[in-house]
């Protein structure tokens, strides 16, 4: 008797009822490593949205159509009415999908546009009334969209000049101008005032993002919202003039290039000390006897009343 065809039957009766108890929503033990790994991605980091931006994708069917037509998709996404509770969850994935676009398409608008967003995420009503919004891991993701957005479609908006270099400007990437968006124009302008610190101003705007520090092993940042820039310090030529500070008939000058706080100046500080301590040795070794004022000397030019 030939057996084969019977157990090759129950083998795949068998394989088939396996099959069918294999259910398509299960749970499986992962390394917690891996696991928080997948819940703080964002595109910040792993060119890719974010599982909370992917999770929102999912709910409205765009996941599958926006890799396809990502501009018509943001378009929609912009356009869509949704409560007030969970308005603050479109916010941060527009602010994310504009921020993942821009890179992709290398569209200056859309960093601009995923600033705007952060912003309006980070200040929604809706975000600010959740128990205890500051855990919210969607908050530190905004607010590094904000700062590295705005920053990234700054430096792209750099004003060219006719032979496309960048056109020299005071102000660099603040120069007031007219940047376009996805959906209207973002005017910028500045006020002049905000860029004086004392009698200088602060000139040539740089990006840090640009850069990295060398041969320091700690670098501090100070947390907050905004762009990171360094600036030039110029004289604004509103300080003390030499020609009315100088004193006819001194032995001794020094000048010393500071803002109205001069006394905290390093140079101005060791000068008066200098100054203070050959004075005060000059009186020490008076030859002219206790009570008399000393001989003039190069640091000490000034005259001195003391009694006969």
């Amino acid at each position: 008797m030939n057996r084969r065809p019977r157990r090759f039957t129950h083998a795949l009766v068998a394989l088939a009822t396996l099959t069918a108890c294999a259910t398509p929503v299960g749970i499986t033990r992962e390394h917690p490593e891996l696991l928080y790994r997948s819940l703080t991605r964002s595109v910040l980091s792993d060119h890719r949205s974010s599982a909370f931006t992917e999770q929102l994708l999912r709910r409205h069917g765009f996941e599958e159509r926006y890799e396809q037509e990502p501009e018509k998709r943001l378009d929609e996404l912009r356009r869509i009415q949704t409560s007030r509770d969970r308005d603050h969850e479109r916010l941060f994935a527009l602010a994310e999908l504009y921020f993942l676009h821009g890179g992709r398409a290398q569209k200056r608008e859309c960093y601009l546009a995923a600033a705007l967003y952060a912003h309006a995420f980070l200040a929604s009503g809706e975000r600010r009334g959740t128990v205890a919004p500051q855990a919210d891991p969607c908050v530190p993701l905004a607010a590094e969209l904000y700062n590295v957005g705005l920053t990234l479609g700054l430096i792209l908006t750099r004003p060219t000049a006719q032979d496309g270099l960048p056109a020299p400007s005071d102000e660099g990437i603040l120069a007031n101008r007219t940047l376009p968006l996805p959906f209207g124009e973002l005017e910028l302008r500045h006020d002049p005032e905000q860029f004086r610190r004392g009698s200088y101003r602060l000139t040539r705007f740089i990006p840090l993002i640009e850069y990295k520090v060398r041969g320091l092993r700690n670098r501090y940042r100070q947390p907050g919202i905004g762009v990171p820039l360094a600036a030039e310090l110029a004289p604004m030529g509103s300080g003390a003039r030499y020609r009315s500070a100088h004193l006819d008939g001194v032995a001794s000058e020094k000048i010393v290039r500071s803002s109205h706080s001069m006394q905290s100046n390093p140079d101005t500080i060791l000068e008066v000390r200098r100054i203070l301590r050959e004075h005060l040795d000059a009186q020490r070794y008076n030859p002219r006897g206790p009570g008399r004022c000393p001989e003039r000397s190069s640091s000490w030019p000034y005259t001195c009343n003391s009694s006969p």
